[in-house]
């Protein structure tokens, strides 16, 4: 079990519904099979081999007899007739081919990354039916129940799954310098493609923090993170003057991506704030607490001039 403060608790449950958010096909596959190997050690999962492919069978438990097929269409709402369809041909190929198997089919759970909305009416009744014709328990399994698996395993396995350091407000201690100038450069050096707009205005620090919806949470990392950014002009200050301006650019254009990314997959400011820190670290770095401390700092430092995320009275 792990011990998570309630701060860390919000912070992985956020960062894991991004996760779940982008984690489309194949990326999810991976995701379902990650969390199922770390939270059941009976979970063998399977993968395509050759002209056989897996036989309708994405990973089962041999000791219960629980078969899993699993589903994560790019638009899940877009999709939901077709999950429904999916749910029955994926039964009928894995009745065929593992009917006659030693370990017998005894439930059927259809892996469908909802993204938080839940099951509907098709897939349930497409359930439904294989449960009536071949006395098989079958159920939907979403999002909320991947969730819960990976919030019962040890921290160590949460992080790994997450990609993240699970931090709190408190663990925003002294910023390295050496850690600064990487996520510094790594920003730098940043091509994302997508066009900043200009200076915006400046606000009060406070009223940034209410105006962009961020939760308790990030209000308090972004202000005890502006307590340091002194260490982002001592940075500046010994590198060329343009680099200021240089470095607003960047982080403009990443905010951008960030938040087309989130919003278009229905994320808050959160997310937004979470994939803003994915994209301003080293991508050969793990997201440790001094990286994720200095990228905090750097993002205040220009959060508090409103180079990023909205003025008040503009909606994020």
């Amino acid at each position: 079990m792990n011990t998570m403060t309630p701060q860390q608790s919000f912070y992985a449950h956020r960062c894991f519904e991004l996760v779940i958010r982008r984690s489309k096909g194949d990326a999810f596959q991976r995701l379902f099979s990650s969390v199922m190997n770390k939270s059941n050690p009976n979970f063998v999962a399977m993968r395509p081999y050759g002209s056989l492919g897996d036989e309708k069978n994405d990973g089962y438990d041999p000791t219960t007899g629980t078969y899993y097929q699993v589903y994560a269409p790019t638009d899940p709402d877009s999709k939901l007739g077709e999950a429904a369809s999916k749910a029955r041909d994926d039964f009928a190929g894995l009745l065929k081919h593992w009917k006659k198997q030693s370990v017998a089919i005894s439930n059927f759970e259809f892996a469908f990354n909802d993204e938080f909305g839940g099951s509907v009416v098709p897939v349930q009744k497409a359930l439904d039916a294989i449960k009536q014709k071949h006395k098989v328990h079958t159920r939907p399994f979403l999002a909320k129940d991947l969730e819960k698996l990976v919030f019962k395993m040890p921290m160590d396995d949460i992080q790994e799954v997450l990609g993240f350091q699970i931090i709190q407000p408190n663990d925003i201690g002294d910023v390295d310098f050496g850690s600064l100038r990487e996520v510094a450069e790594s920003v730098l050096n940043s091509t994302v493609g997508y066009k900043a707009t200009g200076k915006l205005l400046t606000p009060a620090l406070e009223d940034k923090l209410n105006s962009n919806n961020l939760s308790a949470f990030y209000k308090d990392c972004i202000t005890r993170a502006a307590y340091q950014t002194e260490a982002v002009e001592k940075y500046l200050g010994n590198r060329a003057p343009a680099l200021k301006q240089t470095m607003r650019d960047c982080l403009e254009e990443l905010y951008v991506k960030a938040k087309t990314e989130v919003h278009a997959s229905g994320g808050g400011a959160d997310e937004v704030m979470i994939r803003l820190t994915e994209l301003c670290a080293p991508a050969d770095k793990q997201l440790s607490l001094g990286i994720h401390t200095a990228v905090m700092v750097i993002l205040a430092y220009y959060f508090e001039s409103c180079d990023i995320f909205e003025p008040p009275n503009v909606s994020p």
